[in-house]
């Protein structure tokens, strides 16, 4: 209650469900469908859902304007000042042509990070996994609390952007973002059908511990 409010310029809305492939192509006959595209000749993008906290950042003339928690998805909570010394953060954009645009992400901590940062607690106080670490973290009163912490921040996404132009697919965004100083997961990858996909998605569940972030799951997106 001590953070101000502030009215998401677009929703921040969930992901829908599958857990197999069939549910997965149900999805996207559907969004076919709704699309009224019959051919259905998409280029897919696959990438690692990070267990994380869902951020806004919003950039006004290139320059950090706001952070905006996800809250109930239509408004949120500013915890601007909390966010200035978050790895993965740009304060400026240097290749952007809108003059309002929401660069949505995920902040999280590195495993090793969350490990080095509980041991700092006596157990009793210690989080019990990186994600409440980081819900914690971003939410201090204090903000020099937060800059303390090794956080970081990946984009998934956006809200508005004033320059309709500035991406016209979901690569251009992934490109626009490694030009302007975002981290990415590096596990992001493209493909023409599902099957392959979920070969993939295999890949990764059988690697999964090596990776380190926390992941719940897998993002596909047309």
């Amino acid at each position: 209650s001590k953070f101000e409010k502030f009215k998401h310029y677009e929703p921040m809305l969930s992901l829908s469900n599958s857990f197999n492939l069939s549910d997965t192509e149900d999805f996207f006959a559907k969004a076919s469908n709704f699309l009224k595209n019959q051919n259905s000749n998409y280029i897919f993008n696959v990438d690692c859902k990070i267990d994380g906290v869902s951020l806004s950042i919003i950039y006004k003339n290139n320059k950090l304007f706001k952070a905006v928690t996800r809250g109930d998805g239509e408004v949120g909570e500013d915890i601007t000042e909390n966010v200035l010394s978050i790895k993965g953060i740009p304060k400026i954009l240097k290749y952007c042509k809108s003059d309002l645009i929401e660069i949505r992400g995920e902040v999280f901590f590195f495993r090793h990070d969350f490990e080095i940062l509980n041991k700092k607690f006596e157990k009793k106080n210690q989080f019990s996994n990186p994600r409440n670490a980081a819900s914690g973290s971003l939410r201090q009163i204090n903000s020099q609390i937060t800059r303390g912490r090794p956080l970081r921040f990946i984009p998934h996404g956006y809200g508005k952007f004033s320059y309709k132009e500035e991406f016209l697919n979901f690569e251009e965004f992934l490109s626009f973002c490694k030009k302007n100083n975002f981290d990415q997961t590096g596990y992001a990858k493209k493909y023409s059908n599902l099957k392959d996909i979920y070969d993939y998605i295999y890949d990764i569940e059988k690697n999964r511990l090596s990776i380190n972030f926390d992941i719940d799951g897998m993002v596909i997106k047309i």
